[in-house]
């Protein structure tokens, strides 16, 4: 019936599914465009203090809404802002369609095997049910350095989801912290780079940032550290946030990466200034 009701109000054939991302997500950019909303997915900026801005924020992430089965819903259903809700569908579906790759990135000798239970698991890390989750684990603890075919663990699962207390309350249930937080995906991203670049709530950071400072400064696939993924996306507060945190000298002194000179770019484009220091700062390096 949903799926029915949707296509009738002429968005899209069918909900969003694991199986339909690349024609669906087609179907969804032409209607925004149609409608004239895709800015507010696409642009670098938040004006979240403008109210015309807002108006066309809500009326493209009701669309995107209305555009999701009951899964894809409940990973999108906190998200305040358009461009986060697309974004956090798209890292999570389509890599869900190449689950053919090969695991390139991020294994570790003693990954277990996805089975059903783990399927189970990451179904209810994705619904937000901590109580489900950690029954899971607390049978077997090692399920949590599982991975799914994008080399995915459930950490990122919950950072994709937007999810912050099952993140903040796995993180706090690890002896080995630092190994799961290391772990990357088939792109070279930390759950640490997924949540730079898909929201822009430090929250999700500090968890991580508090048990292994190391991950400021770990390069995703495309050489990029956290801070540059966070400015690049327009996120505002993550951009500040792990700009305080990253150490000096890995923005400074590198001028093969000159990542300050990128960083203030960034910034620029994405309009990430306000009452603080952050632009004078990064003016000096």
């Amino acid at each position: 019936m949903a799926a029915t009701s949707v296509a009738f109000n002429g968005i899209v054939v069918e909900v969003l599914t694991n199986d339909n991302y690349e024609n669906w997500s087609v179907l969804v950019k032409n209607y925004l465009m149609g409608q004239g909303l895709w800015d507010v997915v696409s642009s670098f900026s938040v004006k979240s203090d403008d109210e015309w801005w807002k108006r066309k924020n809500a009326r493209a992430l009701h669309i995107i809404q209305l555009s999701c089965g009951s899964n894809a819903l409940s990973q999108i259903k906190k998200c305040v802002t358009a461009k986060d809700a697309w974004n956090r569908l798209s890292h999570s579906f389509s890599s869900y369609m190449e689950g053919n790759r090969d695991i390139e990135l991020g294994i570790f000798d003693d990954v277990v095997r996805q089975d059903d239970n783990i399927k189970q698991l990451r179904e209810h890390v994705k619904a937000d049910n901590w109580d489900g989750a950690k029954s899971f684990i607390d049978k077997d603890p090692r399920v949590v350095f599982s991975v799914c075919s994008s080399g995915r663990t459930i950490l990122h699962t919950a950072v994709i989801a937007g999810h912050e207390e099952i993140v903040e309350k796995l993180i706090d249930l690890l002896t080995e912290k630092e190994k799961l937080l290391k772990m990357k995906e088939n792109y070279g991203d930390t759950a640490l780079a997924l949540a730079a670049k898909l929201t822009d709530n430090p929250r999700m950071a500090k968890c991580m940032v508090k048990e292994c400072k190391d991950l400021l400064t770990m390069k995703s696939r495309d050489d990029a550290i956290p801070v540059l993924l966070a400015s690049d996306k327009g996120h505002k507060k993550m951009t500040r946030y792990l700009y305080n945190e990253t150490p000096w000298d890995d923005l400074s002194e590198d001028e093969a990466d000159d990542y300050g000179a990128l960083l203030l770019t960034r910034c620029i484009r994405a309009e990430i200034f306000g009452n603080d220091s952050l632009a004078s700062c990064i003016l000096f390096i």
